[in-house]
């Protein structure tokens, strides 16, 4: 039921907030859904970035493993991205 964000499976449904093309690259999925996160984190409060799903599905290189390939900054994950960003902001900071 993809306009009810539910998807049924015999007599149980579940449902999610968003579904994702394999295709798209890890700078557009960080600008989606952990960049956003920044501010509220710089401000004090918890952030959570969770990568839940089927072995072999992509979690670890979503989240941060390059894959051998860390000079390749298309591949960098949503962790690093997330990491970088908060050292970005802090040097930006004046005292």
């Amino acid at each position: 039921h993809p306009s009810e964000k539910q998807v049924a499976i015999s007599n149980r449904s579940f449902t999610y907030d968003y579904v994702y093309p394999a295709q798209l690259s890890q700078q557009d999925l960080y600008a989606s859904t952990a960049a956003p996160m920044l501010q509220s984190y710089l401000d004090g409060y918890n952030v959570t970035i969770l990568a839940y799903g089927q072995t072999g599905s992509g979690k670890t290189f979503t989240m941060g493993s390059e894959g051998g390939q860390a000079d390749c900054i298309e591949n960098v994950g949503l962790i690093s991205r997330f990491v970088n960003d908060i050292f970005v902001n802090i040097s930006n900071i004046s005292l």
